[in-house]
């Protein structure tokens, strides 16, 4: 899932003359979301956390497909 946000941020990141706001709400949130991740102790829960992350990447990912 982590791959899955580091892409995802590459793609935004390539076209953010398009979604530049966009680019810059979802960079900080998904480096939140990663480090809150890392913090996690218990490995159950840092998965859970990137499964979180990675499952708002699947959607933002298909609505830019629409």
């Amino acid at each position: 899932n982590e791959g899955l946000l580091y892409s995802t941020l590459g793609l935004l990141e390539r076209n953010r003359d398009i979604y530049p706001e966009m680019y810059e709400v979802y960079k900080e949130n998904v480096m939140h979301k990663i480090n809150k991740a890392n913090d996690e102790n218990d490995l159950s829960k840092k998965r859970e956390q990137l499964e979180i992350a990675g499952a708002s990447a699947l959607r933002l990912l298909k609505t830019l497909a629409q």
